[in-house]
């Protein structure tokens, strides 16, 4: 049987942790290296409480202007 444990250290080499606190920039420029598809947003007591993807990081800056790449207007 594959359990978890068998493939947790591979994972860890990938794994990106921020704070509430950090600044969306900073998960973008984790999410920036294909390696990193996701940021673990941990509490202050290191509990994680939900994840960030590269769609987040764009569903809220492209709609601010901050991506002038990508638009946000219906095809």
């Amino acid at each position: 049987m594959i359990l978890v444990k068998h493939i947790l250290e591979a994972a860890r080499k990938r794994l990106a942790v921020l704070s509430r606190e950090a600044s969306l920039f900073d998960a973008a420029r984790i999410l920036a290296n294909r390696d990193t598809p996701l940021v673990v947003v941990c509490d202050s007591d290191g509990i994680a409480v939900g994840v960030i993807s590269s769609s987040h990081v764009v569903n809220v800056l492209a709609p601010r202007g901050l991506m002038p790449w990508v638009s946000t207007r219906a095809r």
